[in-house]
């Protein structure tokens, strides 16, 4: 299958890198398969220039990038891997919320089901979609962004210090802000736009 990341942040070289290493999967700029691993703010612009071809969502915002590609596409297919660069290999899960057919049925069985698990249900047997999944990702990743953003200043005195001299707790701490250096700009953006996330309530 061939497909067209548009967008070389942090994101887009990673999923770049992890598709390079499956087989059947081709990057191509000329594939009909287009990933928008872009800001939300970006969204408009990169779905009108690919109207039509298959857009393939991977926001961490869901329900408003999702209305954005159906605009210009009757082939959309929504999911938002969980994992970024810096995460446990176990932990590579992604949440699909829309799809759109045959086009969706290919991408997800060739392209991400050989890298991550992939999840279209709750476990109560609730069907995730792009609202829900907004919903879920306003209480973690806001939650995530509170605790980033208040924890990462009073850290930065102790760089160079080896983990041996730090409490177990404390290097769990560590080991977050470690893994949210994968965080992009962009992504914090997009986070911040998710309709159902209420920053004053974690402050």
């Amino acid at each position: 299958m061939k497909i067209k990341i548009v967008g070389n942040g942090i994101f887009g070289n990673f999923l770049s890198q992890l598709f390079s290493k499956v087989e059947g999967v081709e990057q191509s700029t000329s594939s009909e398969n287009i990933i928008l691993a872009v800001p939300h703010y970006a969204y408009e612009e990169v779905a009108k220039e690919h109207a039509g071809k298959h857009l393939i969502n991977v926001c961490s915002i869901q329900e408003n990038t999702h209305q954005i590609c159906c605009r210009y596409s009757e082939k959309v297919t929504s999911l938002h891997p969980l994992f970024g660069p810096n995460s446990p290999k176990e932990s590579y899960i992604t949440l699909l919320t829309s799809t759109s057919g045959e086009h969706s049925s290919v991408l997800v069985n060739q392209v991400f089901k050989p890298i991550c698990k992939v999840l279209n249900t709750f476990p109560d047997g609730t069907a995730v979609t792009p609202k829900n999944h907004d919903e879920l990702m306003a209480k973690t990743h806001g939650l995530t962004l509170f605790f980033l953003e208040k924890i990462k200043p009073l850290l930065e005195d102790i760089n160079g210090i080896d983990n041996e001299y730090f409490p177990a707790s404390f290097v769990k701490i560590k080991e977050f802000l470690e893994q949210m250096q994968d965080m992009s700009d962009g992504t914090t953006a997009s986070i911040k736009a998710n309709p159902y996330l209420d920053l004053q309530k974690f402050h």
